[in-house]
């Protein structure tokens, strides 16, 4: 019995090679676009993640908020006194700014005394990668960047924000309303 024993001529082998690297490429290049994909939603995922994170201490601070005492409204800080519960009620200044791509928070104690300076502050970044942010607050009429009336607390404060992750960018915006404080009285009672 003769046996054929031919094999494949080049030009098969060249093609089948050259079919094999294009499906191999293809199969690369999908599964690359889907990594990537992958990752820049992670991280914007975090991202917002952080920023979530960050208002929600905002908005705690806002709820605790004392009205006309020594509060300073404008469209790229705001600062005000809180009251903190716990074993001890004690008075903190909190100051928020939007500056230098980030939000940040400054806490300092009003009335405490240590070597001279009128109490210590401490800061934390709560959110990076800010492309743009700003506050702005409801003087029961309109919303405005910045309140003129230093006596008058108003009556909301939103802050805008627009997010950068990976040279994409994404506006995250969300609004708080200031809680109801009829007069200094009522809020000297949260203190005691």
């Amino acid at each position: 019995m003769i046996i054929d024993r031919r094999g494949f001529t080049l030009l098969e082998v060249l093609l089948a090679v050259t079919l094999l690297t294009i499906v191999i490429g293809a199969v690369y290049a999908n599964f690359s676009i889907g990594l990537k994909s992958y990752k820049k939603g992670m991280a914007r995922g975090d991202l917002l993640q952080d920023a979530r994170g960050g208002l929600r201490v905002l908005e705690a601070d806002i709820e605790r908020m004392l009205p006309g005492q020594d509060a300073v409204f404008s469209g790229e800080s705001i600062a005000f006194l809180t009251v903190t519960h716990g074993k001890e009620s004690r008075l903190e200044k909190v100051m928020y700014s939007t500056s230098g791509g980030e939000l940040s928070r400054q806490v300092s104690f009003p009335g405490v005394q240590k070597e001279g300076a009128e109490g210590t502050a401490s800061g934390v970044t709560l959110i990076k990668g800010i492309k743009k942010a700003g506050f702005e607050y409801n003087d029961g009429a309109e919303w405005v960047e910045e309140l003129k009336d230093k006596e008058k607390t108003p009556t909301g404060v939103r802050i805008k924000m627009e997010l950068e992750t990976g040279g994409e960018e994404g506006a995250f915006q969300t609004a708080y309303a200031f809680p109801v404080v009829k007069n200094k009285e009522d809020a000297k009672k949260q203190v005691k």
